[in-house]
């Protein structure tokens, strides 16, 4: 909510900035709590992609079981219980392997970059509306 709160104030300051400039349409103040919330909210959506990276890391680690060779996963409904059960099936350790070197992490590389990228994209902008946009 904070940085919503910022992001909101940064567009009202950003438009009362405007009405008091309009004789002079070529200047243009940056706004500094503008920029920060749009770095924050940035920050947010690529740890989002983070975050689930790492969840599925953690299914394809601890909730599929790594057995000798691929084979599907098997689910048996316990009725009593009111769950389901894993009853057989599961990955290889070669195809856990190649999840995490062609999935797993190349999706954290890319985020990595997104990051890196978006913020000097916005560092860089040089008008409030571009930022307002590309937040």
């Amino acid at each position: 909510y904070i940085s919503q709160t910022a992001f909101l104030f940064g567009i009202h300051h950003f438009t009362k900035a405007l009405h008091e400039i309009e004789a002079d349409p070529e200047c243009e103040q940056l706004q500094p709590w503008l920029l920060a919330s749009a770095l924050f909210a940035c920050t947010v959506a690529v740890l989002t992609d983070v975050q689930e990276t790492y969840d599925l890391s953690y299914l394809v680690n601890k909730c599929v079981p790594t057995v000798p060779e691929t084979s599907m996963l098997l689910f048996k409904r316990n009725y009593r219980e009111n769950k389901v059960d894993l009853v057989g099936g599961g990955f290889s350790a070669r195809r856990k392997t190649a999840i995490h070197i062609f999935v797993l992490f190349p999706k954290f590389l890319l985020a990595a970059g997104l990051l890196y990228v978006s913020f000097k994209f916005l560092v860089k902008s040089e008008e409030n509306m571009d930022i307002i946009l590309n937040a």
